[in-house]
C-alpha cells in the first residue's frame, strides 16, 4: 500500500500549500475473492502501485475521490469482511480522505487500520504524515519511530522524521535523519531538500545548495527543490540564478502563488520594481491571502516612492497577519516618510513601541526586505548610524539575516550594535532593517537620534 510521502517531507522555507505526493508501495496481503468486485476494484485499484492520488499531477478528481470513499467504506465497516480485507479497506479510505486533504477523517482511518494490525507500517507512516500536516509533530514523531523500529532501513520514514525535527526547530536531529535517510537510499530526492533546508537554516547556504542540486538531479520537476534553492541563492545575493529557479518551479506549478511571491523578492533584489509588482500582483490573484505577495509588493512600492500604495499593502499584510514584524516596521516607515510622525511610533502586538525614527531606508534595496526574526533580550541597546550613537533601554527584539553570526543586524550606515555593554561585531551587511520593540520603561522619555 502507498505512504504518502509528500506532505511531511517536502514542507521546508517556502511553501505550504503544495499538493501531497504518493509514492513507494508496501502490500500487507493477498486479496480474497471479492464478495464485491466493483467495491474492491474501486477501493483497492491496482495495488502494485498505479492506483491512488499522484498530487504531482496538481488536480484530484474528487468525484472519483467519493467514489473510492463510498467503495472502501462497503468494505471496511462489513463486519462479515476479513479482517485483512477490511484492514487496507480503512487505509485506502484514509489515502482517499487525505487526497481531500481531510487530515481528521483520514487519521481516523488510519487509527482503525492500526487497531486491526499494529504492525501496519503503511498506515502508521501515513498517520505520521497527516500528524504533521496538523501540526502535531511530536505525534508524527512518535509514529515514525514505530516505523522506523520494525523497519530500521526505512529512507522515507528517517526523511519524514527528519521534516517534523526540522518544524520543531530541532537542526542537528533533523541534519541525523536526513542524512541517515541518504545512506539507506541515495535517490531519496526528499532527504536531500531536508538536508539542503536544515543547511540552509544554519546559514550555510553553499552546502544547501549542493543538496538541493542533488535532488534535482534526482528530480528535475522537482517543485520544492527548485524552490527552495532559489532562495538560497537569493540569499546570496545571485538574483539571476534565483529568478532561473523560480522560473522552472513555475513550469512545474503555474498556479503556485508562493513561486510567484518569491521571484517578485528576487527581482526587487535587482532593483526591478515594475516586475516585482507584476509577480506580486500575480501572487494575489492566485491566493489572495499571500501575505508575501502584499509584502513584496508593498516594498516595491515604497522603492518606487509610492507611499500611499506601499502603505496600503503593509496594513494588509497585518491585517492578514498582525505578527509579521516586517510589515509594522515597514508601515511605521512609510508613515515617518509621509511626515506622520506620530503614526510612525506604531504600537506592535506584545506592547512594544516600533521607533518610526529608524527611518533608515533610501530608494533602492531598503531595510524592509527583513528575513527571519531571533530574541535579543538587552537591558540597553546602544546602536551606532554613520557614528552617530543613539540609545535606547528596554528589550529589544531585531529580526536578523542568516549571514549574521549573532541576533544583531545592520542596515544603511550600522556599523554596530552595543548589547549591555558588550560590542557586538557585524558579520556582512544584512539587507534588513532594524527594528527595536521597547517594553515602556518610567526612565524612557523617548527613544531619540
Amino acid at each position: 500500500m502507498s505512504r504518502r510521502t509528500g506532505a511531511v517531507s517536502r514542507i521546508f522555507v517556502a511553501v505550504l500549500s503544495h499538493g501531497l505526493a504518493l509514492a513507494g508501495v508496501t502490500v500487507l496481503g493477498a486479496l480474497a475473492t471479492p464478495a464485491f468486485a466493483g467495491d474492491y476494484a474501486l477501493c483497492f485499484g491496482d495495488e502494485s502501485g498505479g492506483q491512488g492520488s499522484d498530487q504531482k499531477e496538481a488536480n484530484v478528481d474528487q468525484a472519483a475521490v467519493d467514489q473510492r470513499i463510498a467503495a472502501c467504506t462497503a468494505i471496511a465497516e462489513d463486519d462479515t469482511q476479513a479482517e485483512r480485507q477490511r484492514i487496507k479497506a480503512y487505509f485506502y479510505r484514509g489515502s482517499a480522505r487525505d487526497d481531500k486533504e481531510d487530515w481528521d477523517g483520514a487519521i481516523a482511518d488510519y487509527n482503525q487500520a492500526i487497531a486491526l494490525d499494529p504492525k501496519a507500517t503503511s498506515a502508521l507512516f501515513n498517520r505520521g504524515t497527516d500528524w504533521s500536516n496538523r501540526g502535531d509533530y511530536d505525534r508524527a514523531i512518535a509514529d515514525f519511530n514505530i516505523v522506523i523500529s520494525l523497519e530500521p532501513s526505512a529512507s522515507d520514514a528517517f526523511s519524514s522524521r527528519g521534516s517534523a525535527f526540522l518544524r520543531k526547530g530541532k537542526i542537528d536531529a533533523a541534519m541525523l535523519d536526513f542524512q541517515q535517510a541518504i545512506e539507506a537510499d541515495p535517490q531519496n530526492g526528499d532527504a536531500h531538500t531536508g538536508l539542503g533546508t536544515a543547511w540552509s537554516k544554519t546559514g550555510e547556504r553553499d552546502k544547501a545548495i549542493a543538496e538541493y542540486d542533488k535532488a534535482i538531479r534526482i528530480d528535475p520537476a522537482d517543485f520544492i527543490a527548485l524552490v527552495n534553492r532559489g532562495l538560497a541563492y537569493a540569499a546570496k545575493d545571485e538574483f539571476d540564478r534565483a529568478i532561473a529557479d523560480y522560473d522552472a518551479a513555475l513550469a512545474v506549478d503555474p498556479r503556485s502563488a508562493d513561486a510567484y511571491a518569491n521571484r517578485s523578492a528576487a527581482w526587487i533584489g535587482k532593483s526591478d520594481w515594475a516586475r516585482a509588482i507584476a509577480d506580486a500582483n500575480k501572487a494575489i490573484e492566485l491566493d489572495a491571502g499571500n501575505v508575501d505577495g502584499y509584502y513584496a509588493r508593498a516594498v516595491a512600492w515604497a522603492s518606487k516612492d509610492n507611499d500611499d500604495r506601499a502603505l496600503a499593502d503593509f496594513d494588509k499584510v497585518i491585517a492578514l497577519d498582525a505578527t509579521d514584524a516586517r510589515a509594522w516596521l515597514g508601515r511605521s516607515l512609510m508613515r515617518s516618510r509621509k511626515g506622520d510622525s506620530a503614526g510612525a511610533f506604531d504600537q506592535y502586538p506584545g506592547g512594544g513601541l516600533i521607533l518610526g525614527s529608524l527611518v533608515l531606508c533610501r530608494r533602492g534595496r531598503s531595510g524592509l526586505l527583513a528575513g527571519l526574526e531571533r530574541g535579543a533580550r538587552t537591558g540597553a541597546l546602544r546602536v551606532e548610524f554613520d557614528s552617530a550613537p543613539a540609545v535606547a533601554r528596554g528589550k529589544g527584539v531585531i529580526p536578523v539575516c542568516g549571514r549574521c553570526r549573532r541576533p544583531v543586524v545592520n542596515s544603511v550606515g550600522v556599523v554596530g550594535v552595543l548589547c549591555d555593554g558588550h560590542a557586538e561585531g557585524i558579520d556582512r551587511p544584512c539587507k534588513v532593517a532594524l527594528l527595536l520593540q521597547l517594553q515602556p520603561s518610567s526612565d524612557l522619555p523617548g527613544s531619540k537620534f
